[in-house]
């Protein structure tokens, strides 16, 4: 990324931390009989990318941005 690329993402992460923007986190049971979660797709997206095979903890954990993003 350029200097400006970087300047541009930085400026638009301030816009919204100010913006007062609600961020809250869902947490979900996994159920580990069905398929790997890598295979759901949650608003066209995959989810349960980051958790390895052997996580035993028991849920997923989803950082919501309000209107901005949602990331497991």
């Amino acid at each position: 990324m350029s200097q400006e690329e970087i300047a541009s993402v930085q400026l638009e992460a301030n816009r919204l931390v100010f913006e007062g923007r609600r961020v809250y986190v869902e947490v979900q049971e996994l159920d580990r009989h069905e398929s790997q979660p890598v295979s759901k797709l949650e608003n066209g997206r995959p989810v349960g990318k980051a958790l390895p095979e052997d996580y035993t903890g028991g849920v997923k954990r989803i950082v919501v941005i309000d209107g901005v993003d949602r990331n497991p």
